[in-house]
Parts: C-alpha cells; structure tokens; sequence
C-alpha cells in the first residue's frame, strides 16, 4: 500500500460518519500486518474471515472469526497442503495457507503456463473428488470450500449489518469485480447510492474487470489522490 493512501484511509477510519473496510483474499493476520490500520474491519479470505481492529491495534495480537468447513473438506486441504509441494518441488511454487482454503502461486515460475499446469494436474491427483472448488488464475490456482464468502457476498453483509447510504468499493481484480457486481445490484434496488471503481495495474483489469465497474483509475497512485480528495 502507498504511504499516502494509508495515511488517507487512517484519516478516513476516524472521520465520523465513515467506516473503512478492507476485503482481501489474504488472510486477516497477513493483511492486517500489511496494511497496519485501525478502526477498520478486516475481511479476510475474500469474506470468510472476519475482525474488527481498534485503533492503535497490534496486528499480532487480532483475533479473526472463520466460517466454519466440514472435517472432509479440513481433512483434504491438509493433504493438498502437504501434497502438492511434495509432488511439485519447485523454489518458484509458493503455498498460502488459509485454514481450509489455501493458494498455490507460481507466479516466479520459467513458463507460468507450464508451471499451471503441473499444479493443476497435482492437485486433481490429490483431491480426486473435488471435495474444494478450484479457482484458477494465470499465475495461481486457488482451492475453497464449496460456497465460502466472495468479496461479493463480503460487501452485502456489511451493507447489511452498517446499513449505510453511500458505498466506494475499490478493486483491481476478478474477485473485486464480484463487489462491483454487488454494488451496482444494491444501488439498483435502491438500497445505496456510490460507485465501483477498478484500478488499473495489470493487463487483465482493464480487458476484464473495468467493464464491470462505474469508473476506472490508471494507477495505485491515482488511488492515493482520490483517497486524498475523499478526506
């Protein structure tokens, strides 16, 4: 994160009338490290994780809440955890472990296709019977329990447990563009006014998540100066 969309969002987290939440498909510890701001809620794992941190919180010391998985589905993240590297042994693949979601990146990889592939394969072999659903993405692949949180399903909630009248919702993905889809639903329905606004910072925003949003941003640093101007 720019220092200076930080300091905005601090800014923002102790203006009244305003809450700030940041959803993220990292865990709520690791993005609570990253982003180091208080008064905010957390939503980890692209919703299902869940914490509200004061201000002037120790990111070690937050404690998440967690959808809870089925001991099968538990049980096969485990072996996919321990499986898959021992299958893919290579320095470019990179585990995130979620608790019962989890994220193979191969991002480093020489051919991220190739490497992709090799992933995918290990992981069919090991969870034969789909008991976690695949995401698959041009340079990871990540594993779910059927019918966890989307970053959709995250912003509902909150509008449904905040209520507010206005919603920004900021995002340069796939999964940030299933709560654009959610916001323009709830501002249809006459539940919110706001806007969804993509940030451009790969190829793939542009082609396939800025037709799903209101307005788009050309960087990470336009971001910082319309969190300036928010404040």
């Amino acid at each position: 994160m720019l220092p200076g969309a930080r300091r905005s969002l601090r800014r923002l987290a102790a203006t009244a009338g305003l809450r700030v939440a940041l959803i993220s498909g990292r865990t709520v510890a690791d993005l609570a490290a990253r982003a180091r701001i208080g008064g905010v809620s957390y939503r980890g794992d692209h919703g299902s994780e869940r914490a509200e941190a004061p201000r002037g919180f120790r990111p070690s010391a937050l404690r998440a809440e967690r959808e809870e998985a089925s001991p099968e589905v538990v049980e096969a993240a485990m072996r996919l955890k321990t499986g898959v590297p021992a299958e893919v042994n290579e320095p470019w693949l990179v585990l995130e472990d979620k608790g019962a979601a989890l994220t193979f990146h191969f991002r480093a990889a020489p051919d991220v296709d190739e490497a992709g592939g090799r992933v995918g394969a290990a992981v069919d072999r090991i969870d034969g019977d789909h008991l976690l659903e695949r995401v698959a993405y041009r340079r990871s692949i990540e594993l779910r329990p059927p019918g966890a949180s989307t970053k959709g399903h995250a912003l509902v909630a909150l509008v449904d447990e905040l209520a507010p009248d206005t919603v920004v919702m900021l995002g340069d993905d796939r999964n940030d563009a299933l709560a654009f889809d959610a916001v323009r639903r709830l501002r249809a329905d006459g539940r919110v006014d706001g806007l969804a606004i993509a940030v451009a910072g790969h190829p793939d925003v542009t082609r396939d998540v800025a037709p799903r949003a209101d307005l788009l941003l050309a960087s990470p640093d336009e971001t910082a100066a319309l969190l300036r101007l928010l404040v």
